[in-house]
């Protein structure tokens, strides 16, 4: 029954002979059943005779249509699973990743992805971005977290701290030295001495401080000896001259009597 040769001169060949219908080689092909059900060392869709089964037909991936008949639709059949139009799109590379002319946040799988959430307009005229820029959470997971997300470009949270401008640069109520980022900063190191932003008016302070605590008394010059003097001789004349005073009012009251 597989040598195609009539060999009982009916002129019929082979499977088409009624005496070959219980012929294993005659059998039909079951083509999703994945027994070789004819013994010809094919099984299902290799046997030419599965070249129009429906099984046998090959997936189309991006069609919605159950081309195989396998009630798997495109991506959900096997057959699809290297399928480039199967590929999931990754939302925030730059890149069409599935093929469907369709980049990151203008592929509908991305509809979700919060990379690409879109909030209402901001009241009031505001500036706002879905990125929040000082509450260290990475908002719109494209993994950069506040500063680092260039949305947060124009925050003011993001300003540096300018050190010795007396003003809130950043608006995190510290100023120039009292804020952290001015740690490092020139303007504010400080030493073991207690010194200020220009490093020296703390020291300076503490030395003239210093030294009128603990300056030793000064030594008496010659200067100021005799600068001394003259009021201890100023006092010895005046007395003298008191006591002369008193001598000549007595000598007068005498020689007025004698007359």
């Amino acid at each position: 029954c597989d040598d195609g040769i009539d060999n009982n001169g009916d002129n019929i060949i082979d499977c088409d002979d009624p005496q070959c219908a219980g012929a294993l080689k005659c059998q039909p092909e079951i083509c999703d059943d994945n027994i070789d059900n004819n013994g010809n060392n094919k099984i299902d869709c290799d046997d030419p005779q599965c070249a129009d089964a429906v099984s046998c037909r090959a997936e189309i991936c991006d069609d919605n249509i159950d081309n195989n008949g396998d009630n798997k639709t495109d991506c959900d059949d096997p057959l699809c699973a290297d399928a480039v139009s199967c590929r999931a799109e990754i939302c925030g590379d730059g890149i069409d990743n599935n093929g469907d002319n369709k980049t990151d946040c203008d592929d509908p799988q991305c509809a979700d992805a919060a990379v690409c959430l879109v909030l209402p307009p901001c009241p009031n005229g505001q500036n706002c971005s879905d990125e929040i820029c000082d509450n260290g959470i990475d908002d719109n997971n494209d993994h950069l977290i506040d500063c680092d997300d260039p949305l947060c470009e124009s925050s003011s949270a993001c300003l540096p701290e300018i050190c010795n401008d007396g003003i809130d640069n950043n608006g995190d109520n510290k100023i120039d030295c009292d804020d952290p980022g001015c740690d490092s900063d020139s303007a504010c190191n400080h030493n073991n001495n207690g010194n200020n932003n220009n490093g020296n008016s703390s020291s300076i302070e503490s030395n003239q401080a210093g030294s009128k605590k603990f300056q030793k008394p000064r030594a008496k010059s010659p200067t100021d000896s005799c600068s001394a003097a003259p009021k201890s001789g100023t006092d010895f004349g005046a007395g003298i001259l008191a006591m002369l005073g008193l001598l000549g009012l007595g000598i007068r009251r005498r020689l007025g009597k004698s007359q």
